[in-house]
């Protein structure tokens, strides 16, 4: 698996995020895909709040070995 970062902003004073990407690479990459494979095996739950519901009809679904992405919007009765 290979994700890609990029800085969009900072609420910290003169911070440099250009170099975020090369921070990624390095340091965040290599363990990201392992975090998420060992989530996958132990399950986590949807989260369900009360007047909340997931609008799964337009819903990105990204299946992978060990574990299933869920990017969906929420709607509130």
């Amino acid at each position: 698996m290979t994700t890609e970062a990029s800085y969009i902003s900072s609420t910290i004073p003169d911070f440099d995020g250009t170099k975020l990407g090369i921070v990624w690479d390095v340091v965040g990459e290599p363990h990201y895909a392992d975090t998420l494979a060992k989530l996958g095996e132990q399950g986590v739950p949807m989260p369900i709040m009360e007047d909340f519901s997931f609008v799964f009809d337009d819903a990105d679904l990204s299946i992978q070995k060990n574990y299933i992405s869920v990017l969906a919007n929420v709607s509130y009765k």
